[in-house]
């Protein structure tokens, strides 16, 4: 990942934290921005801003935009990975 492209998304999740901040709403980043501000070079470039109800994931929330995203599937992919959830095979 290049500097130029880490500054891309930076300017695009600014603002989205920014209004979290103001907000007060907790929320936690991931994907390879996160990776990569702890010294874990990816090759993939993105960033994952995930809404948290205290200590926890807001599931309703997730589930929801999941569905208006039509990403269900990769949404139950990732729970069942992160051992959240149990897999439905």
């Amino acid at each position: 990942m290049n500097v130029s492209n880490i500054r891309y998304i930076l300017a695009a999740i600014t603002p989205i934290v920014e209004a979290f901040e103001e907000l007060k709403v907790n929320y936690h980043i991931g994907g390879s921005v996160a990776s990569t501000v702890h010294g874990i070079m990816r090759a993939t470039i993105d960033a994952d801003i995930v809404k948290i109800q205290g200590t926890n994931l807001d599931m309703v929330y997730l589930q929801r935009w999941a569905a208006v995203l039509k990403v269900t599937d990769l949404l139950e992919r990732a729970l069942v990975d992160a051992g959240l959830v149990e897999g439905g095979e």
